[in-house]
Formats: C-alpha cells, sequence, structure tokens
C-alpha cells in the first residue's frame, strides 16, 4: 500500500482489477484538508478509482465529493456481539453444519460468495463493467479457505450440497465474520442462525467473548437478521467512489 499526500495507493485493488485505485479517509477531525488538492493529486497519479471514507455526520466533505462526481455507495455498518455461553444455542433444522476441511471451493460455493456480495458496493455500482464484485468475493472465499484471511469456514450442507457458509477470523483480539451466505432457496428455515451460533461455539472454544460484523445499512434483511440474533451497532461509516479517468 503505497501512500501520497491524503490518499493511498491500494495494491491489491489494483492489481485485482487492472487499473490504480486509490483509498481517501476523511472525517471531522480532519477538516482541514485540502480537497481540491487531493483530486488534483489523484488525478497527476492515474489514479481510476478512489474510495472516499467518510464519518456520516461529515457534510461538509461528503459535499465535495458529491460535487466532483462522487457517488454514495455504501453506508458500511459493524456490528458487535458478545457471546452469552448461557444463551448459545443450536435450533435443529435438519442441516449440518460442519467445517469445511478442502482448500478449494466448489461451484456452489462461489456461487454463494456471489450471493453474499449482492449489496456490495462493488455491485452496486454501475460503473464496474467486468464483474470486479465476482473476481473480489471469490478472492475472498478462496482466501478464507485456504487460512489466510480467516480461521475456519463452516458450511451447512444438505443431501451432500452446499447450502450456506460463513468464515470467521480474528484482528486483534476479536473475531470477525468475514462472509456469510445461505441459499436463496434455503432461506427463513433457521440455517442463517444455526451458522452464527457455530461461529459463537467456536469463539468461545478459542477462549473469545466478542464477535463482530459488517454489513451494508441498505442491507434491511441482513441488518435486522443480526439484529434479531444479539448483535447491536457498534458503528457506521460512508463510502463513496469517486472514478477519474476512464
Amino acid at each position: 500500500m503505497k501512500k501520497r499526500f491524503g490518499y493511498k495507493i491500494l495494491n491489491y485493488d489494483t492489481k485485482l482489477f487492472g487499473y490504480k485505485v486509490a483509498s481517501v479517509e476523511l472525517f471531522e477531525k480532519n477538516s482541514r484538508i485540502d480537497f481540491k488538492l487531493i483530486h488534483s493529486n489523484l488525478e497527476k497519479d492515474s489514479i481510476k478509482l478512489a474510495y472516499f471514507f467518510v464519518s456520516p455526520n461529515d457534510n461538509k466533505n461528503k459535499n465535495l465529493i458529491r460535487k466532483s462526481g462522487g457517488i454514495l455507495v455504501d453506508e458500511k455498518v459493524t456490528y458487535q456481539k458478545r457471546i452469552n455461553p448461557k444463551i448459545l444455542s443450536e435450533k435443529r433444522t435438519g442441516y449440518h453444519i460442519v467445517s469445511y476441511l478442502n482448500h478449494l471451493p466448489t461451484k456452489k460455493l462461489y456461487k454463494l460468495a456471489y450471493d453474499a456480495g449482492v449489496y456490495s458496493r462493488f455491485k452496486v455500482d454501475t460503473s464496474f463493467c467486468d464483474d470486479e464484485y465476482k473476481l473480489l468475493y471469490s478472492e475472498w472465499l478462496e482466501k478464507s479457505l485456504s487460512g489466510k484471511i480467516a480461521e475456519d469456514v463452516f458450511v451447512c450442507v444438505k443431501n451432500g450440497r452446499e447450502v450456506g457458509f460463513i468464515t470467521v477470523g480474528k484482528k486483534m483480539n476479536r473475531f470477525i465474520i468475514g462472509l456469510i451466505a445461505v441459499g436463496p432457496n434455503y432461506r427463513k428455515v433457521g440455517i442463517g442462525r444455526r451458522l452464527i451460533s457455530r461461529v459463537c461455539a467456536y469463539v468461545l472454544q478459542k477462549g473469545g467473548t466478542d464477535i463482530e460484523v459488517t454489513t451494508q445499512n441498505g442491507n434491511k434483511g441482513a441488518c435486522l437478521f443480526y439484529e434479531s440474533v444479539g448483535f447491536k451497532k457498534e458503528s457506521q461509516i460512508d463510502v463513496y467512489h469517486l472514478w477519474l479517468t476512464k
């Protein structure tokens, strides 16, 4: 990750997408940042896409981004849960939740990973034209299964087919759910709750007590689901995409 004045060039995204991508963090405490200078430097550096991360109540910087052509693509919400082992339970559904031992994903797992990204900013932003979100979610799935970004991956199996999965990793002292998905034909039968419950049990086994997950505020179904299983909203950050060159 190369640092520039006011922004960072994202090597991973740049390599994956095939064009230069940068990240800009604008917060109220940095209100003296010269936005016009940042914009000018992004153009001089041949950045094609810049991600702007802004506090929800930072109207000044959000207005500047919008006037420059930036679009709001995500209201990124982080939920947190303190696990209570006394109320931990796994409602029986007739489906099996098992640790996925194969480092290679199946076609069905890829499809579930794409389902997990339907509300992603990489899917919502129609300026992407090469299914970049599929590239990204494929990478996340593959790196999760290989252990690079996840400690374990649990899948829900029905008649030998994966119908849902969840990944869990760790950052500092908190465990983090990376990806979670349930197939469209298997929703609202308790699979999501069982996946969450299985991860909570895993966290307790590892000596942890807290778990977090991030989703999109626009994904109302996901937000309501997490709140229904005991997660509480911890923070929100607004994300804008600014395309500088075509």
